[in-house]
């Protein structure tokens, strides 16, 4: 099982995440038993008319190929909690990811990650493709045994097992949650963690900032 968790207040880009998931399973050659979590948040919707209608009607513009639950964080009205906890919360066993809803899913990540995680490996960190410029420069967060750390890994960087992050929580509290979280679970279990040595995923693909060639 492959638990995907996206943080939510641009729905109108869910169907490039969905199309970049499917194109990863087909490159792996196997069908994966994939549950999506999509967390919209609420705080947003009236500056957001497309994530405004999904809340109202609980319907995507689309048909997902496999299991997707529509969660709302509305959390606000009390105290603001993270979209990765509230997506845990429901999550019960397999492989955690999140990819951001500017994100998408790299083509090679599940062809890379399960044949390892059928073979027992319990949690995945890999490089991050953060650019490429016009002169053909690749710019790449690696994924170290020396910066699995807060401001040195993302959360795109990260696939890890359920079992293995336990009661571990997205602090909102901390400037950097997500390589706080990363860094909490991988000092954990370091010894069922492979480090791999392959650039897995993107830094906000789906923005403009993002160059593309």
């Amino acid at each position: 099982m492959l638990n995907i968790i996206t943080a939510c207040i641009r729905p109108q880009n869910l169907e490039k995440i969905h199309r970049s998931i499917l194109e990863s399973q087909a490159n792996y050659g196997s069908k994966v038993p994939i549950t999506w979590y999509i967390v919209l948040d609420s705080r947003l919707a009236p500056q957001y008319l497309f994530l405004a209608k999904i809340l109202e009607t609980k319907e995507l513009s689309f048909q997902p190929e496999f299991e997707t639950h529509l969660l709302v964080n509305d959390s606000y009205k009390t105290s603001w909690e993270s979209p990765i906890n509230i997506g845990l919360a429901h999550i019960k066993d397999g492989l955690v990811c999140a990819i951001d809803d500017d994100n998408v899913m790299h083509p090679s990540f599940i062809k890379c990650i399960y044949p390892h995680y059928l073979n027992g490996s319990k949690g995945f960190i890999y490089h991050q493709l953060l650019n490429i410029d016009k002169s053909y420069n690749k710019r790449v967060r690696f994924a170290k045994h020396t910066k699995i750390a807060p401001g040195t890994v993302d959360t795109a960087q990260f696939c890890f097992d359920r079992s293995i992050i336990k009661d571990i929580k997205w602090c909102t509290r901390s400037k950097e949650p997500d390589g706080a979280f990363i860094s909490l679970v991988y000092s954990k279990n370091k010894e069922s963690i492979m480090l791999v040595d392959e650039i897995l995923c993107y830094y906000n693909y789906l923005s403009p900032k993002f160059s593309r060639v």
